[in-house]
């Protein structure tokens, strides 16, 4: 008996179907851990296929596994952040690059409330509530080892930083850990002495300029020394103001004129000349015009508040002097009571 065999014909249809929404299209999709980039009008997007991507979160590391992760910058170390000079509204902030390449763009993010709430440090190096592309920056132009000041901070409060790395597409890092640093609050420190020498004295003070010859030039006996001392951005300054915008004589019904000029040349007048300005840090204590001059030359004390010490920048235990000088003419009356009362003030300059 012969078998017979008849032909079988067998008809296979594969269909591939792609995911097609509005907005978003899945393109070559491979298997066997493949993947690629893909483009729709409106994104850009990339991906793998049979390798998935999960993070791995611990006490004290974070870690992640998949090809995304393998793409992603190093996640920074916690930067420096620190007050070195008692600033009242700003820190300075060194980014540590932990070994990303030097094309690596650097976010950086503050918060007052331990980032309840969050600001970020701006391309200008001030604070805003917004993070745009022009706001990364990569290592130098973030002050490189010698960092930047983070500007526009307030007084008296604990801040905390962190950074965030990008090299390119789709290699935007997590948030890092975090530093803290705390602003002081303003303040300004200033103090009056008189004595012949740099010794603190306590009030009241009164001033002896001696007996006043015609045609002589008298000096006081005692200098009026002041301490100032400020954490204020643009510094501080002294000034000072004359009641009587002269040596008065009640007695006599006469003034002894202030004036500014040499004293040695004036047939009479009577000023103040500052004789000597230091700090041990930041400033620098200067003595302002027309009281920065020598010998018997001397600056007029008017009525109004002049200037006669000052200091553009913070400063830290500014000691300045000052002396008064004096001159009678042939012509001025006799006197026992010329006196004049003297107001010194510091202000701040934020």
């Amino acid at each position: 008996m012969k078998r017979k065999y008849f032909p079988l014909s067998v008809l296979v249809s594969i269909v591939l179907v792609v995911p097609v929404s509005p907005n978003y299209a899945l393109r070559e999709l491979e298997f066997g851990g493949s993947g690629g980039v893909g483009q729709t009008e409106n994104y850009n997007y990339e991906g793998v296929i049979g390798s998935n991507g999960m993070p791995m979160n611990g006490t004290a590391y974070n870690g992640g596994l998949g090809f995304g992760f393998t793409q992603m910058a190093n996640v920074p170390n916690a930067p420096t952040v620190t007050n070195p000079d008692n600033y009242y509204d700003k820190l300075h902030l060194v980014i540590d690059p932990s070994g990303n390449p030097s094309d690596t763009l650097f976010a950086v993010a503050i918060s007052s409330d331990n980032f309840v709430t969050t600001q970020y440090v701006k391309a200008d190096h001030a604070i805003g509530n917004t993070l745009t592309f022009n706001d990364y920056l990569d290592y130098s132009q973030w002050g490189a080892a010698g960092g930047i000041d983070i500007l526009g901070l307030e007084p008296a409060v604990t801040y905390s930083v962190k950074v965030k790395a990008m090299q390119g597409d789709f290699t935007e890092s997590g948030w890092g850990p975090l530093a803290t640093a705390a602003t002081i609050g303003a303040s300004l420190t200033f103090d009056i002495d008189l004595a012949p020498t740099d010794t603190p004295t306590n009030p009241p003070y009164n001033l002896a300029i001696g007996t006043l010859l015609a045609g002589s030039v008298s000096t006081g006996s005692d200098k009026i020394w002041i301490t100032l001392e400020t954490n204020g951005q643009a510094g501080a300054d002294v000034f000072i103001a004359s009641a009587n915008g002269g040596l008065h004589s009640d007695a006599s019904s006469y003034t002894i004129n202030s004036a500014t000029g040499d004293l040695d040349v004036l047939a009479e007048g009577y000023g103040l000349r500052g004789s000597s300005a230091s700090q041990s840090q930041g400033g620098p204590l200067t003595i302002a015009s027309p009281f920065n001059a020598n010998n018997n030359q001397v600056g007029q004390i008017s009525t109004t508040f002049q200037k006669i010490f000052q200091a553009s920048a913070p400063i830290t235990n500014g000691r300045g002097s000052a002396e008064l000088k004096a001159k009678a003419s042939s012509g001025t009356p006799a006197g026992s009571d010329f006196t004049d009362i003297l107001t010194v003030i510091a202000a701040v300059s934020y």
